[in-house]
């Protein structure tokens, strides 16, 4: 018998009887630049000071913890 597939879950022929599936995507600044002081033009003419990180790389990991009946 297959299992009832539904989204990020399914539904195995055994207890629990649901498993979920999530992954968490998160990323690494740049060890020696980790951000980037910018400074945006406004139609008024006025600059607006903006800090942006330098994203060195990305991850996608198995979440930790959490109670999924909140969600």
């Amino acid at each position: 018998m297959h299992p009832e597939t539904t989204g990020l879950g399914y539904l195995p022929n055994c207890e629990p009887y649901l498993q979920s599936v999530c992954e968490c995507c998160s990323y690494r600044l740049d060890p020696n630049t980790p951000v980037r002081f910018l400074s945006l033009q406004c139609e008024s003419g006025e600059s607006e000071p903006v800090v942006l990180p330098v994203i060195h790389s990305c991850e996608c990991t198995g979440c930790q913890g959490g109670d999924l009946s909140r969600r």
